[in-house]
């Protein structure tokens, strides 16, 4: 068989290796350049010189960037195998790109980290029409113990972040389980040799056991990877309340913001005792709630904005580690408008979208003049809580009494206290009126609980008659954008700085 595998990860390495001890040509492929037997570094010439196509990447976005490189050269000679862990929702929207250029499509994620794939014991789970399981068949068995045909496309998808689901909460309860004993002085192999003989006995164990016992965390499958699969499943499972699964990807958060996201997802025990405290307060019995606006999540312009961001990435992973510090999976989030900067077209404005599911808390978005590109059907896998019309408000009662929560300053309410985006770092304060986009809170959402002290300090401010921001005398320190804004901040700072 002629096959082309696009990425060469842990698992796609692997898989390519064995393809090709059995005889069969293989072309492989990586973003990055790779010094393997085989590469191909043009994705359309790899199409062609294969009829069977597997994809295995990272995550949604990078599967959208494999299909926008080879669709050009697929035909109906042509299968792919679509292996990467991703939403229902994308899958079908990825078959439905590769099945109408004519070529035939298949989900086929899977179970089983780096030493199944090296013994040959990949467990496929594949959603599909039977004729194309048949012809994936033989692609596929090779590589694996099982290949289970769960149901339409979609199904395996949903049933692969069950699984995972499943592994990462029985992760947890071995490392924690593992944490108490070593604390009560039992050693690990009394640990283990008791956990053999007992019913909470599982797979997991054993493939863990020598890594939890040498503290070989080296990544079998990443603690980075674990996170992406919980979020989906949280995504795709949003009106759900699987409250273990949800506090345990507070523990996956902070394990990523302490720097583990390379290292395998057992790696996490190191969390244990922060674990414990994560899970204790991920859900309290009111969720807390915060305002954030103006992210532009893909924005290229960042030195017109005045943002101290090397690049687009740096600006992503810095407001998602900001957020995620304070936000926990079941607080509520007001996304106050401008999510993905539109300077970008609308299909990648669309591949971006999967980033907003790693900042934590269940959503609700007022548009503002950056969403219009896209559509409510384009966000609503993404804000559980509703979609508002560009323009539009709402009122939410807060410790400082009711507040209107807008985009558009231009539309605040004269006769309540505002919060408001749009202006960047033109201004933080106004009488009645906080700015609560990134540019101002040093690049961090605005805790609703923390609203009467801003409603305090403005009200003395301008008691002080220290700034009246339409006064003309004040007029060359009102900040546009690319300059920097002269505001009122809780530290004395002028400016935000990432932290």
């Amino acid at each position: 068989m002629n096959i082309a595998i696009f990425g060469m990860g842990l698992i796609g390495r692997v898989w390519s290796d064995n393809l090709a001890a059995d005889g069969h040509t293989v072309t492989r492929w990586n973003r990055s350049p790779q010094a393997i037997p085989g590469f191909c570094a043009d994705a359309c010439e790899a199409v062609g010189r294969a009829e069977n196509l597997i994809v295995i990447v990272s995550d949604i976005a990078a599967v959208d960037s494999v299909l926008d490189q080879i669709i050009p050269a697929l035909t109906s000679r042509h299968l792919v195998i679509q292996s990467s862990t991703v939403s229902p929702e994308a899958t079908k929207r990825f078959a439905q790109r590769v099945e109408q250029t004519g070529a035939a499509f298949l989900e086929a994620p899977f179970s089983g980290s780096k030493p199944a794939a090296e013994a040959r014991k990949t467990v496929f789970f594949v959603g599909g029409e039977a004729a194309i399981v048949e012809r994936a068949r033989p692609v596929l068995t090779p590589l694996s113990s099982a290949i289970e045909h769960i149901g339409p496309i979609g199904s395996a998808s949903a049933l692969k972040l069950a699984m995972n689901v499943n592994i990462s909460l029985v992760a947890g309860a071995l490392c924690e389980s593992l944490t108490f004993a070593r604390e009560a002085g039992i050693s690990d192999a009394r640990f283990f040799s008791a956990l053999k003989l007992n019913t909470s006995h599982s797979k997991l164990a054993d493939v863990k056991q020598a890594k939890l016992e040498s503290a070989d965390y080296s990544a079998q499958f990443a603690v980075k990877h674990m996170a992406k699969d919980l979020r989906l499943a949280m995504q795709t499972v949003a009106t759900s309340n699987l409250p273990q699964a949800r506090a345990l990807l507070d523990v996956y958060e902070k394990g990523l913001a302490t720097g583990f996201g390379d290292d395998d997802f057992i790696s996490l025990i190191r969390l244990a005792e922060g674990a414990k405290s994560a899970a204790t307060q991920a859900a309290p019995s009111e969720p807390q709630m915060f305002i954030t606006a103006d992210w532009h999540l893909g924005e290229t312009r960042l030195s017109l904005m005045n943002r101290p961001f090397e690049n687009t990435q740096e600006q992503t992973e810095t407001l998602i580690r900001n957020f995620n510090r304070v936000v926990r999976p079941n607080d509520i989030v007001i996304m106050n408008g401008d999510v993905i900067s539109a300077a970008a077209d609308v299909e990648e404005m669309r591949k971006l979208l999967p980033l907003i599911a790693r900042f934590n808390g269940v959503k609700k978005l007022i548009r503002g003049n950056h969403d219009r590109k896209l559509s409510d059907a384009d966000f609503a896998p993404y804000f559980a809580l509703g979609i508002l019309a560009d323009g539009d408000g709402v009122t939410i009662e807060s410790p400082a009494g009711p507040v209107y929560v807008t985009h558009y300053p231009t539309q605040s309410k004269a006769d309540m206290f505002n919060c408001v985006g749009h202006i960047h770092s033109s201004w933080k304060v106004q009488l009645n009126m906080l700015n609560v986009g990134v540019d101002v809170h040093h690049y961090r959402p605005v805790a609703v609980e923390k609203l009467p002290f801003f409603v305090k300090a403005i009200s003395e401010f301008y008691d002080q008659d220290v700034w009246v921001a339409d006064h003309p005398a004040n007029a060359p320190f009102k900040g546009t954008r690319g300059k920097p804004g002269r505001y009122l901040d809780v530290k004395g700072d002028v400016g935000g700085k990432p932290g």
